[in-house]
């Protein structure tokens, strides 16, 4: 899968726990850093099913709150 990157919202991510910069250049160093670490990381591997499973959730969770009503107040 391939995305443009000049028309991609990235401000539409939203995973809780995780922000990123919002200057490109300066995302894309943080990036960088962050696939760094997890590729230096002695940790376990997780399961692929495990990890899928969790990103599941985060996304029907995403899902919800976009589809969610506003209310005002």
């Amino acid at each position: 899968m391939t995305t443009n990157t000049e028309t991609f919202d990235h401000n539409a991510i939203d995973i809780p726990g995780v922000s990123a910069p919002d200057d490109p250049a300066a995302r894309d160093r943080w990036i960088r850093e962050q696939v760094l670490e997890a590729l230096n990381d002695p940790s376990p591997a997780i399961p692929h099913e495990k990890v899928m499973a969790k990103m599941a959730g985060i996304i029907d969770d995403a899902a919800a709150r976009r589809s969610a009503p506003v209310v005002a107040s």
